[in-house]
């Protein structure tokens, strides 16, 4: 099916009243993916031989993939036209078919999409045998994370979150507890709320485990409520590019 973004803001609640705030929180935060000119999402089949398409937390991030899958495509298959051409000069017989594949270009139309984070975790829960979804911090984020927490790797489809120990953003009537994306973002906000403070320890959480905790009723502790996820700076912007520029194709095609 077809999805066009902010009205699939529901399809993480499931009929759970424990998610319906962090449901809210997550579709306004952009998510990004690949996909073809229909909007079908490009997959990768990893090392556990598993189908997957990622969903990716930055627009940068989203692109700089999109890049690397190009170079790399570009380059495998012009070694195998050579390969397959050596042999047709020495004689041997080839498969003029697979020749003439290797010049079409698997990611021509490629563009990059976007879709609201509840529904990028909504189909990572729903994840099936031949088809399966995760989520894809940048880089950058991940080191971050792991200087602060002293890992040496970060697991697949675990997305990290910094954050401070009491700090509240948000007015006096509206405060709540900020999780970013990004390490220089949290310190920005804090700066900027208390300029006059040194800035304290970073704290590192992870988003599927923000999300089991909130949706867990036997989780009483109140300041879950006031937990907000707060999306890279320039998401925003760069989801209005990509749907500017989508026109009126799909954002995102599922079968």
């Amino acid at each position: 099916r077809a999805v066009e973004g902010p009205a699939d803001a529901t399809s993480i609640r499931d009929g759970n009243q424990q998610l319906e705030r962090i449901a809210k929180n997550l579709n306004k935060i952009p998510m990004f993916a690949i996909v073809d000119p229909d909007g079908i999402p490009y997959t990768v089949v990893g090392e556990d031989a598993k189908v997957t398409a990622y969903f990716f937390t930055t627009f940068e991030e989203a692109r700089r993939i999109l890049e690397v899958a190009r170079e790399s495509s570009g380059k495998e298959r012009k070694k195998a036209e050579q390969l397959l051409k050596t042999k047709q000069r020495k004689g041997e017989k080839i498969d003029l078919d697979e020749l003439k594949s290797l010049k079409i270009d698997p990611w021509k139309g490629a563009r990059i999409t976007t879709v609201p984070l509840d529904f990028a975790v909504s189909l990572t829960f729903k994840s099936k045998p031949g088809l399966y979804f995760k989520l894809s911090p940048a880089d950058a984020d991940v080191i971050d994370a792991l200087d602060i927490d002293g890992n040496s790797e970060l697991a697949e489809n675990l997305v990290p979150l910094f954050y401070f120990e009491d700090f509240k953003a948000g007015n006096k009537d509206e405060e709540f507890f900020p999780l970013y994306f990004r390490k220089k973002e949290l310190i920005s906000a804090f700066k900027a709320k208390r300029p006059d403070d040194i800035v304290p320890e970073i704290k590192v959480t992870e988003l599927f485990s923000v999300v089991r905790s909130i949706a867990d009723p036997s989780n009483k502790d109140p300041d879950f409520e006031k937990l907000m996820i707060i999306p890279p700076v320039e998401s925003n912007e760069k989801a209005l590019e990509c749907k500017k520029a989508s026109g009126k194709s799909d954002a995102y095609q599922l079968g």
